[in-house]
């Protein structure tokens, strides 16, 4: 029998969880539930799932997901923000690298930072800063149950297995404004859209990098979102998304950051996914020349097949 979002959305999440994915079903029609599947011990069940307009290029879902008596799941990330809140057992989580912030059931949130390992049990609540690398561990006897909110790149896993540093590609340059319409407000409230481009050097051959980003600053300080290619010198291609911030100085320099979620790419790269980041420094807030390094990290998309469980 379906399931309705009614029945969906009773199951006992945080008030946080049920407030942002009730906002983000009125945005848009919600998918019915899917039917579970089921990987190496790891049940995951698609409770509701949507597009929210105010998150561009993003898909967002409710799951429930089941790890099975010593179970280890395999190394991963995931190509945007996902929360989970321990519904029943206990698990072990392995941060290999980024930050996860845990609110325990008392209430108090701390932020851990990889290497390490964070006991969580029934009651805690977690949050996955991407591009968090990390792996979860059931060691007892009994079942783990999680329930789940995840807001990832339309399109990508839900989780992506990550492969050695040594495949990591790093890529430096300078990127320049080729055009841009940005808008000043009162208030030094600055928005709109620039587009950079710059060449760097890979084994010797050069790498197009060409960037479309939207900012909305004040004073400098603020998000900026968009898209960056990667133009390899055999024509193979990186197509990524972007989600960062600036960061102002007194000196009127300012930094950038942003994390990069590779959604396809052409070429030696085609049906490729993945993660990566950009940081950069600029002279001045808007409009200057940013020196810029990106990493990239590809992975082939895991495959598709499913195996349904008995219900």
């Amino acid at each position: 029998m379906r399931r309705t979002l009614r029945s969906v959305v009773r199951r006992p999440l945080t008030a946080a969880v049920l407030t942002t994915a009730v906002l983000a079903v009125a945005a848009t029609p919600a998918l019915a539930a899917s039917t579970p599947t089921t990987t190496a011990g790891v049940t995951r069940t698609i409770e509701v799932q949507t597009d929210p307009i105010n998150a561009p290029g993003q898909t967002m879902s409710l799951q429930r997901v089941v790890i099975q008596p010593h179970t280890t799941l395999v190394e991963h990330f995931h190509q945007g923000t996902q929360m989970a809140r321990v519904i029943e057992g206990t698990l072990e989580l392995n941060v290999v690298s980024g930050e996860v912030q845990v609110t325990g059931r008392s209430g108090n949130l701390r932020t851990f930072t990889g290497p390490t390992r964070v006991t969580l049990r029934r009651g805690d609540q977690l949050v996955e800063l991407p591009p968090v690398v990390h792996y979860g561990e059931n060691t007892t006897g009994k079942r783990v149950v999680l329930a789940v909110a995840a807001l990832i790149q339309i399109g990508a896993p839900l989780a992506t297995p990550t492969q050695p540093a040594s495949a990591s590609i790093t890529l430096a340059t300078e990127i320049r404004s080729e055009q841009q319409i940005l808008t000043t407000l009162p208030g030094a409230n600055t928005y709109g859209w620039n587009h950079l481009v710059g060449t760097a050097t890979l084994d010797g051959q050069p790498v197009l990098c060409d960037m479309l980003g939207n900012v909305n600053y004040v004073s400098g300080a603020g998000p900026f979102f968009g898209f960056v290619t990667f133009t390899f010198a055999d024509g193979s291609q990186i197509a990524t998304q972007m989600n960062g911030k600036a960061i102002p100085h007194a000196d009127g320099s300012s930094d950038v950051v942003a994390e990069l979620s590779i959604f396809n790419g052409t070429g030696r790269f085609a049906g490729q996914v993945g993660s990566g980041t950009f940081a950069g420094h600029r002279s001045t807030t808007v409009g200057a020349p940013v020196e810029s390094v990106f990493v990239l990290s590809p992975v082939a998309a895991p495959p598709t097949t499913t195996t349904t469980t008995a219900r």
